[in-house]
């Protein structure tokens, strides 16, 4: 979880910490606050895939909580102000990102197996 195929490289820990510091920081974008970035750390696999459950689970539960008028303001983010509309994805384009990269680390490791969709929760 902490290897990194390059030293200026990302580990699957990190890309796990990044994700969550993201998802809270477009949270708290959409719920009219700062956008901030204050990611966890973990030292393992367990707390990182709790970790990133959490954050993206509060993520989608306030993407229901938005209404048609919260759409139509702003949202600051570290691009500048974008209308929430526009900003709801960014939470799913950036774990796609980032789900990619995990991937790309597998695979230089010898995992070819989908981890992706995991139904235990």
């Amino acid at each position: 979880m902490s290897w990194k195929p390059a030293p200026e490289a990302k580990s699957a820990l990190e890309i796990c910490e990044e994700i969550c510091g993201v998802h809270g920081g477009f949270a708290g974008a959409l719920q009219g606050q700062e956008f901030k970035v204050n990611p966890p750390t973990h030292s393992d696999r367990e707390g990182a895939k709790a970790a990133v459950l959490a954050a993206t689970s509060n993520y989608a539960q306030i993407l229901s909580s938005l209404g048609e008028s919260d759409l139509q303001a702003e949202m600051a983010t570290r691009f500048g102000p974008v209308p929430k509309a526009n900003g709801v994805g960014f939470g799913v384009v950036e774990t796609l990102h980032h789900h990619g990269q995990i991937v790309y680390i597998q695979t230089l490791r010898g995992d070819t197996e989908s981890h992706f969709i995991d139904m235990t929760g």
